[in-house]
């Protein structure tokens, strides 16, 4: 009685797997010497990139996902935002420098090239934080990836602070090592975090179900059941006076991983019974749990899908993102896992549940990694627009004045004698000159660029070409008569206006042959030409006006 079934006549068996420590740091020692002698550790919370080394580790198994998918989604984040230039401040140990390792090793790749400068410091250190902060002021990149333990978060950021690091531009990245609204909290940093966005495991019910996408739900739904029958076990558990044994009476972040790898215990153990071995009291045969483990044990639990690949890492584990607001609440705004199918990273992230920091929507531009150039229009100054349109506001007053006046006056002997139809000619020459002006003081602040103005800039062509025909022509054809006349004294020469306005239409017909010709094949466009910076403010290290001119021109440029 009280025989577990494999045993040898006793009631204590050996199961050579234990539930680990859930930091890198201890991990990394406690892994080497179970494995010395044939034992092995599964771990809810160790995630360094270092655990994978399977010659090292090759009785490590962990239910959380390694700091190679964290270090993946940091710079896929990067990528979605355009920051083609961090920096990576990473603490010295097992955990932060393998996983900065990680992130810079996938910034030099191809598909992503970002510039990627990492500086470390020791742990507890305040002289080495001070001198990891001083380099990082000089690199000029404004998104700081931090990986720090959360015992020197208030040190780190008040070295941030004292280097004027902490205030538009910067902006920073969070990792799971101390990404969450308890360390956040405890650490009085909010002020210094509101608007950040960080890796954080990810958390069975921190986001709806419909945020998920159809290939994730019936996963995550299995898992919301299960999670919710974990929360109730707990909650039972802790009203029935076992605070001293649970110690929080709301699990961790990592709770759901604890939960599952006990699980992977459970499966493993029975899977190794059923195929007929044996455990006693001096050992059982590590490396066949470590094959069913690796091989066989596939469920869905309170963290999702759980499987693990080669080196013993939860193979299609989700991580999440979080954005911290300015009570240091930390909240989902999306999640990234590895695609079983395609072998690639699937991010979603949903740009709208992000909250900025405070400064950066105030001058409304998001964080950015280089300067964002703002093109700005220059329109024609006030100053020399007003004069002209009131110059040629006055002109056509003129024109039309006189016009009527020869109208009018159109019998009388001097009008007839001064050529009263060919001046009415001069007179529309005028005006389509004066209308010209006008619209030449068309631009951008009046009509977008777009089909209405490449009709405009036409359009105005067409009325400036017309109006030198109309002015200038009519004078050439009195100064024609004239000579005409004085050329032949002696005789009688007759030349009427008509016969000199059919020249001038003819010259126009040949005008609007040409213009018509010239529209069809390369008509007329609005460009816009560089015509240099602007800084908005001295201290605004992220904007600059990019002044661009309009101009109406034929795409090769004439």
């Amino acid at each position: 009685e009280g025989q577990c079934e494999g045993t040898e006549n006793s009631s204590h068996v050996h199961f050579p797997i234990i539930l680990g420590c859930p930091w890198s740091s201890l991990s990394s020692l406690t892994s080497p010497a179970l494995g010395a002698f044939g034992n092995g550790q599964i771990s809810s919370g160790a995630t360094s990139i270092a655990l994978s080394d399977n010659i090292v580790h090759p009785y490590f198994f962990r239910t959380i996902p390694s700091d190679a998918l964290q270090a993946q989604g940091i710079i896929l984040l990067c990528q979605r935002f355009g920051w083609d230039k961090i920096a990576v401040a990473y603490v010295n140990d097992a955990y932060g420098l393998y996983l900065s390792l990680g992130i810079v090793e996938l910034s030099l790749q191809d598909e992503y090239d970002i510039d990627t400068t990492a500086v470390s410091f020791s742990k507890g250190n305040t002289v080495s934080i001070n001198n990891a902060v001083d380099q990082i002021a000089t690199l000029d990149a404004y998104i700081i990836v931090l990986i720090v333990h959360d015992t020197d978060l208030m040190s780190m950021f008040s070295a941030f602070e004292a280097a004027g690091l902490t205030e538009y531009p910067y902006f920073y990245l969070g990792v799971d090592a101390w990404f969450d609204t308890n360390r956040i909290q405890a650490s009085n940093i909010s002020n210094f975090t509101v608007g950040s966005i960080g890796t954080v495991p990810w958390q069975t019910d921190a986001m709806p179900l419909d945020r998920y996408g159809a290939d994730l739900q019936p996963i995550i739904d299995e898992s919301m059941h299960i999670h919710s029958r974990m929360l109730e076990t707990w909650s039972a558990y802790w009203n029935d006076t076992a605070e001293h044994e649970l110690l929080l009476e709301t699990p961790s972040s990592t709770a759901i991983y604890g939960y599952d790898a006990m699980y992977v215990l459970a499966y493993a153990l029975q899977q190794y019974l059923d195929d007929g071995h044996v455990l006693n009291a001096v050992s059982g045969n590590i490396d066949i749990l470590r094959d069913i483990i690796v091989q066989n044990v596939s469920f869905v639990g309170a963290s999702g899908n759980v499987t693990f690949d080669e080196n013993g890492d939860r193979s299609q584990g989700l991580y999440a993102f979080g954005n911290s607001d300015a009570d240091g609440n930390v909240n989902l705004i999306g999640y990234f896992y590895p695609d079983s199918t395609t072998g690639n990273l699937s991010l979603s992230v949903d740009d709208d549940a992000i909250v900025w920091p405070p400064v950066f929507t105030a001058k409304n531009i998001t964080p950015r990694s280089s300067i964002l150039n703002i093109t700005s229009i220059e329109n024609i100054s006030p100053r020399v627009l007003i004069p002209m349109y009131f110059f040629s506001g006055l002109s056509v007053l003129l024109v039309v004045f006189f016009a009527i006046t020869t109208i009018r006056y159109r019998r009388k002997q001097i009008m007839r004698a001064g050529a009263w139809k060919i001046n009415l000619v001069m007179c529309c020459g005028c005006f389509c000159a004066c209308l010209a002006m006008f619209i030449y003081g068309i631009d951008e602040e009046w009509v977008e660029a777009g089909p209405v103005f490449s009709f405009l800039c036409n359009f105005r062509l067409w009325l400036w070409v017309l109006s030198y025909t109309l002015l200038f022509f009519p004078l050439f054809m009195k100064t024609y008569r004239l000579s005409r006349i004085f050329d032949e004294v002696l005789h009688k020469k007759v030349i009427t206006d008509t016969k000199l306005i059919y020249v001038i239409l003819g010259c126009v017909a040949v005008d609007l042959v040409l213009l018509i010709i010239f529209t069809s094949v390369e008509p007329l466009q609005r460009f816009y030409e560089f015509g240099g910076y602007v800084q908005f403010d001295p201290i605004d290290k992220l904007q600059q006006q990019e002044i661009q001119y309009g101009s109406c021109e034929t795409e090769n440029g004439t």
